[in-house]
């Protein structure tokens, strides 16, 4: 669960998604992302620098399946996707 203290994830500073984060994670430690580069932020994942990245399904998709090696994932087995 990553909604404990002590918890930290990064989110795109002033966006609509990192906001989100801030209401639904009670526990963890929400943090702005000091860059706009979604590839940046799962790279902190990869190397230890933050728990996790709350990024958008979209952007989190195209940087698993351009970059498969990262070592990052997807939290939860089923991942939500809204559509219309």
């Amino acid at each position: 669960d990553i909604d404990q203290a002590g918890k930290v994830l990064i989110g795109p500073a002033g966006s609509a998604t990192n906001e989100f984060a801030k209401r639904f994670f009670k526990n963890a430690t929400i943090k702005d992302a000091t860059t706009s580069d979604n590839m940046e932020m799962m790279a902190d994942v990869a190397a230890g620098r933050v728990d996790a990245a709350w990024l958008s399904y979209t952007s989190q998709s195209q940087g698993l399946q351009a970059n498969p090696g990262l070592g990052v994932r997807f939290l939860g087995e089923n991942p939500i996707g809204f559509s219309p």
